[in-house]
């Protein structure tokens, strides 16, 4: 399906069910501030989606304390990319990405971070939401031995979550993104799609649930505000059982997870 719209946000929800894991420790260099401890040090911005200089999201370390959650994104340019997400525990929901709360202050809390680590590959926030822990991944591989794979302009957010009371939990996970991926100018038209993709030619049953934005008006290897204005920002997940997708405005998209998980 396709459709023209001013403003978008696509969410992925993903049921999960916790079961208890052992962590395993490490010794590294660490730096202990207000607000959790972030190695090797508390970096003055925070690469969360960076491939190209058009898919360049960072969390900028001055702002909200380095929290994931509480601050949006933002382009390389400084601009606001709106990146949210959610998790449900127990039917409580917490904000971890983004500020979604911002919209819904009186019934969405923050979780609490307690570390934030990064890597030359990839950027990790540990935070706790109730009876769980959850671990926020941001992945950017670098693969010298295959250079096709290395100039797709793509980037990996994946959410690992764990009981810290040894009980099982109920969990739904939630995360969007919107029209600023897409167009300098979030007041201008896109065009959105959706389609469940096979993940690859030869795999059996397996499929993506794969969301496109893209200009409505396009201009070949134009810009507007330094962002592309032309191609497609394609936010996507594995179709897993239990999963469901959505587009349409914020307040009604995230409410929908928020009141009915």
């Amino acid at each position: 399906m396709t459709s023209i719209i001013k403003y978008l946000f696509v969410s992925i929800c993903i049921l999960l069910y916790l079961s208890s894991h052992h962590r395993h420790h490490h010794h590294v260099v660490a730096v202990s501030v207000s607000g959790g401890t972030f190695r090797p040090v508390r970096a003055p911005s925070y690469p969360l989606a960076v491939r190209t200089p058009y898919l360049s999201a960072w969390l900028p370390g001055g702002q909200n304390g380095a929290q994931l959650a509480g601050a949006w994104p933002h382009f390389w340019t400084g601009a606001y990319l709106g990146w949210a997400g959610m998790i449900s525990v127990d039917g409580v929901v917490y904000q971890f990405l983004g500020n979604p709360a911002e919209d819904f202050v009186a019934t969405l809390p923050s979780v609490l971070q307690y570390d934030a680590e990064f890597t030359s590959t990839s950027t990790i926030f540990r935070s706790n939401a109730g009876p769980i822990n959850i671990t926020v991944m941001f992945l950017t591989p670098v693969t010298p031995m295959d250079l096709i794979l290395q100039s797709i302009p793509c980037s990996y957010m994946s959410v690992h979550v764990e009981s810290t009371d040894q009980k099982p939990h109920q969990v739904a996970l939630y995360a969007d993104i919107n029209a600023a991926w897409a167009v300098g100018n979030i007041g201008l038209d896109i065009v959105a799609s959706y389609e469940q993709r096979k993940m690859s030619p030869s795999s059996s049953g397996q499929s993506m649930h794969v969301h496109s934005v893209s200009p409505a008006s396009p201009t070949l290897f134009g810009e507007v505000a330094q962002q592309a204005n032309f191609g497609s920002a394609v936010f996507a997940t594995n179709a897993l059982p239990g999963s469901s997708v959505q587009s349409g405005y914020r307040v009604d998209v995230r409410g929908e997870f928020i009141h009915n998980g």
